[in-house]
């Protein structure tokens, strides 16, 4: 069985690698998809419902959704979770990832040097961070020093989530490989569109209006126990409030509160964390949030055979399964955790 993982504008993608492995051995295509929200803390371009049905008219037979916690952690921990999504469903021999400059011989040499990760490396990491650059561009520019080309390919997005998948399966000695499908669009690199802006003001005006809410006191215990949300960022929050609560977009705010060692994007992440109720106790409840604890289907193909074959696989996953109307399938029932992370996905959906 073969998942496919795409997003943006994978359409063509997903229809050339289903028709190419159904072709070689009759195999099903699967898509997983993020929900409402990127790894970098972006909204989708289309919602979970339009993005589930575009799939399935590109030729997937399900889709996918990862919980929005494992989403905005961040692309390491997305990739965990894509991984651990596939490894439970115990039939996954493939996962297709959208790349644009990016070989597999290069995809191997980056991915064995950073999952030794010398420490010459990690000291020249530290190095290029002490002075004033951000742990993004410091590891890029570190790794290219080892291995020329590495780093443009860890600065493109679609690129970049290929390699942290393919630590994501050393590190969990998983036995699914990775095909790599050439694509000219990459992953969140589009201009933003109209809507894009709105979306951005829209949520910029809900954590204001979230921070007015809250009495200090409230506010202090809520940042310090927001994951992802760095405490330098916090510090800039408090210092200039008034200004903080003017700014009319979300990049504004998370632009505002950057730093020499926090980045927009990680402030982005912790204050859409702080906004669908995401707290350290809750997280820790729902477990390590590197790891999916149910599989929830988006949406399924209505081809009788094919859907059939997913339901059966479904029915033998070692975990809770949540179906589209949001009943669980079978007898493994949703515990804790799974109301937990579930709460926050329908939280995201509505933002």
């Amino acid at each position: 069985m073969n998942a496919s993982v795409f997003t943006g504008a994978w359409q063509p993608e997903l229809k050339n690698t289903k028709d190419r492995w159904m072709a070689k051995a009759g195999e099903r295509t699967a898509c997983i998809i993020t929900g409402s929200f990127r790894s970098d803390g972006t909204r989708s371009p289309l919602s979970p419902e339009e993005e589930t049905g575009a799939a399935l008219r590109a030729g997937a037979d399900i889709v996918f959704r990862l919980p929005a916690i494992a989403v905005l952690s961040g692309a390491e921990v997305q990739a965990f979770a894509t991984l651990t999504l596939a490894d439970r469903l115990g039939i996954v021999s493939d996962l297709a990832i959208p790349v644009n400059k990016l070989t597999r011989e290069m995809l191997e040499e980056i991915a064995m040097f950073l999952f030794k990760e010398p420490l010459p490396y990690q000291k020249a990491i530290r190095k290029r961070m002490a002075e004033g650059i951000k742990y993004p561009e410091a590891r890029a520019a570190s790794l290219e020093d080892y291995i020329p080309g590495a780093g443009d390919i860890l600065r493109s997005p679609a690129d970049s989530c290929a390699v942290e998948l393919r630590l994501a399966t050393l590190r969990r000695y998983s036995r699914v490989k990775l095909s790599l499908i050439h694509t000219t669009h990459g992953q969140g690199e589009d201009a933003p569109s109209e809507e894009d802006h709105s979306r951005d003001a829209a949520l910029a005006k809900q954590i204001s209006d979230f921070l007015k809410n809250h009495s200090d006191d409230e506010l202090t215990k809520i940042i310090q126990s927001t994951p992802s949300f760095p405490w330098i960022a916090g510090e800039t929050l408090w210092n200039c409030r008034e200004e903080f609560l003017a700014c009319g977009s979300l990049t504004e705010m998370s632009l505002m509160l950057e730093s020499g060692k926090v980045t927009a994007e990680q402030v982005r992440r912790g204050l859409i964390m702080m906004l669908l109720g995401i707290r350290l106790a809750n997280v820790s409840i729902a477990g390590l949030d590197a790891f999916c604890p149910y599989i929830r289907v988006s949406g399924i193909t209505e081809d009788e055979e094919a859907s059939k074959e997913w339901i059966h696989a479904l029915f033998s996953a070692d975990t809770c399964v949540i179906l589209p109307d949001g009943k669980p399938l079978g007898d493994h029932l949703p515990d804790e955790s799974c109301a937990h992370l579930a709460a926050f996905d329908l939280a995201s959906d509505q933002l």
